[in-house]
């Protein structure tokens, strides 16, 4: 979102998936929770999932979005494969093609340099983000190229 002067506030964040999966619901809270518009396709379970993220964090999903809001997202999050969609040109991040290369994770310059070698880095990010000696915000998604 920040290569492509995207704020919270103002894009349009879809996610798209054939189940309601721990990993999709996770990312629509941390999604809902930094971003204003969020859209939700999954077949069932997405007002179970709204309403309690508006019972609890006060943020609302829209649901079952037309084709045509989730061709116009700015950032399409895709659980599985959506070859309806004609998308003109959002950030697109498939999470459901384990043969696709994952983009890369990046930290700030001064914390890179303290990375020890050698290690699973999603595996070490994701500690030192659950012992709170990282946080979200300080990591980010890298292009393919980086």
């Amino acid at each position: 979102m920040a290569g492509r002067n995207l704020s919270g506030g103002s894009a349009r964040l879809a996610v798209a998936g054939d189940q309601l999966s721990g990993e999709l619901v996770r990312t629509v809270t941390e999604l809902a929770l930094g971003n204003r518009y969020v859209l939700l396709d999954v077949p069932y379970g997405g007002d179970t999932l709204a309403n309690q993220l508006r019972r609890e964090y006060g943020v609302s999903l829209l649901l079952s979005p037309t084709r045509q809001q989730m061709e116009e997202a700015d950032v399409l999050v895709l659980f599985a494969a959506r070859t309806d969609l004609r998308r003109r040109d959002p950030a697109v991040l498939r999470l459901y093609d384990e043969a696709a290369p994952l983009p890369p994770l990046l930290l700030p310059p001064v914390l890179e340099g303290q990375m020890p070698p050698g290690l699973c880095r999603p595996q070490l990010l994701a500690v030192l983000v659950e012992s709170g000696v990282l946080r979200p915000g300080q990591i980010t998604v890298g292009t393919a190229e980086s």
